[in-house]
């Protein structure tokens, strides 16, 4: 079915399903959430990138394409007309705050990254935490009218926070790079293996918060409204995962002993990437502390629109546009047809089924190479046949029964056991790793949701595996190796 559907985007470039945002969107957008959300969110955190670093992004800063969302990379320097776009201004913030930028290498990410670390946690967190909590307040009181308003002025707040993410946390992925890059070449011809058991057992097992989201989407309820339970690892996981790291660390010092600087080398990359790994963890379960508020809002909207017949139901607000939302709340428009509504809900149904690619669009030399280095480093088996391979990021061998989950919808029929596949998760999928023996999704990299929560609860992951949902069936057995990046298919003679 996927190979029939064209995926061409309506608009020239490169763009990735995954990426930033596109990394917690785990189906379809609904029209409101899209038209309105998506788009307030890239503009702020677009313009906070402009003034740390004079970094250029050409609109149109995402696409959907057959009801999944697509975000514009035009940003990349990976092209000369890109990069000459940038030079400029990136030379004149290099000058006067050249510590500052050193995050935006993988190599340079260690200078620097301290001065963001400490303005996010001094700063920026109890700003954010404090303006939701005056906008939860806003949004009990304020009149339906004028919560528009208030919804942008929560999304402008939340796209900006998102810029620190992407700077601090995504600081966290690109240390895991460096990890990788020198584990390949230093230690995997000694000792075989892979980098990923030197960042197990970190300590990131916290329960998820009511705030958690299965889909950044609004139109889904949050962990708390679901009144589902948050999934933690089994008692004693943490000190089991412990020693195996500690384990890794010490076989990767005893390889190393003969060349104090090499080790010298990896004992500060290994320490840069085990601290910034919880921070990145930590800012993606604060990052949707304003949804609960966000759907509160637009329930107050609904509500009213309810009232005056504009929309059948509540949950139609979803399926409006903006404008439409507008109009009908001024009392200027009787609202949208229902078929219209039905129709957009159908649309946007019939599109969970489908298995978007990780990219789309004209993909640039230089990022063809640097995706290849990344799965080489990564140490990616990418075998022929009928293996799914994507990226490993969780280690370790687990053979179990697929259970393909799309939505929260398909939660209460996941079993103990079973490997979950999925498009991709969010925080409110935590509860699934508890029961999961293996996770394979469909989207991500190396700090997607998937890749951090299945290294807490101990369980092989494999990330970036296009097509599984489409190409796996519930029942099916499979052997999933979280080290290697593949999903092999069990016969029947070998279980």
């Amino acid at each position: 079915m996927n190979q029939q559907v064209d995926w061409t985007p309506p608009a020239p470039g490169l763009f990735g399903s995954s990426f930033r945002l596109g990394e917690w969107i785990s189906g379809p957008v609904t029209p409101l959430f899209e038209d309105w959300a998506l788009t307030r969110l890239e503009d702020a955190m677009h313009a906070a990138h402009r003034s740390w670093s004079g970094q250029p992004a050409p609109r149109p800063h995402h696409v959907v394409i057959n009801g999944w969302y697509f975000y514009s990379l035009a940003w990349l320097p990976v092209t000369p007309r890109a990069l000459l776009r940038w030079a400029p201004s990136l030379t004149w913030h290099l000058l006067r705050h050249p510590r500052r930028l050193g995050p935006i290498l993988p190599a340079t990410t260690k200078y620097g990254i301290d001065w963001w670390e400490r303005r996010w946690r001094d700063d920026i967190q109890p700003w954010y935490v404090a303006a939701v909590a005056d906008a939860a307040r806003q949004a009990e009181t304020d009149d339906p009218r004028d919560l528009p308003r208030l919804i942008d002025a929560v999304l402008d707040d939340a796209g900006t926070y998102f810029a620190w993410v992407t700077v601090v946390g995504g600081a966290a992925y690109k240390a895991e790079m460096e990890l990788a890059r020198f584990y390949h070449k230093h230690l995997e011809p000694r000792m075989g293996g892979t980098h990923l058991d030197l960042l197990v057992g970190l300590d990131l097992s916290t329960p998820s918060p009511p705030h958690a989201v299965t889909s950044l989407d609004w139109s889904w309820p949050t962990l708390g409204e679901g009144q589902r339970e948050a999934g933690v690892p089994r008692p004693g996981l943490d000190g089991e995962m412990r020693a195996r790291r500690r384990s890794a660390e010490q076989e990767a010092r005893a390889a190393l002993a003969g060349d104090p600087r090499r080790l010298r080398q990896f004992d500060e990359i290994l320490a840069l990437a085990q601290h910034l790994a919880p921070i990145r963890e930590e800012q993606m379960n604060e990052f949707t502390l304003p949804w609960p508020v966000l759907r509160r809002a637009l329930g107050r909207i609904a509500e009213q629109l309810v009232g005056r017949g504009s929309i059948a139901e509540e949950s139609d607000v979803y399926f409006l546009r903006r404008a439409e939302l507008e109009a009908s709340l001024a009392d200027a428009s009787p609202g949208l047809p229902g078929h219209r509504v039905d129709d957009r809900r159908a649309a946007v149904a019939q599109a969970a089924s489908l298995s978007p690619p990780a990219l789309v669009g004209d993909v640039p030399r230089l990022l063809t190479k640097m995706l290849d280095m990344t799965v080489t480093n990564m140490g990616v088996s990418t075998r022929t046949g009928d293996d799914l391979w994507g990226i490993p990021v969780s280690p370790g061998i687990a053979t179990g029964q697929v259970r393909v989950v799309l939505d929260a919808g398909d939660f209460d029929a996941f079993q103990a056991g079973e490997v979950l596949v999925a498009p991709a998760t969010a925080p409110a999928w935590t509860q699934l790793f508890a029961r999961a023996s293996a996770v394979v999704t469909d989207a991500g990299n190396l700090f997607s949701h998937a890749s951090v929560a299945a290294r807490e609860f101990g369980i092989p992951a494999v990330v970036g595996c296009a097509g599984a949902t489409r190409r796996l069936t519930t029942g099916q057995h499979v052997t999933i190796d979280g080290s290697k990046g593949t999903v092999s298919a069990v016969d029947d003679v070998e279980r």
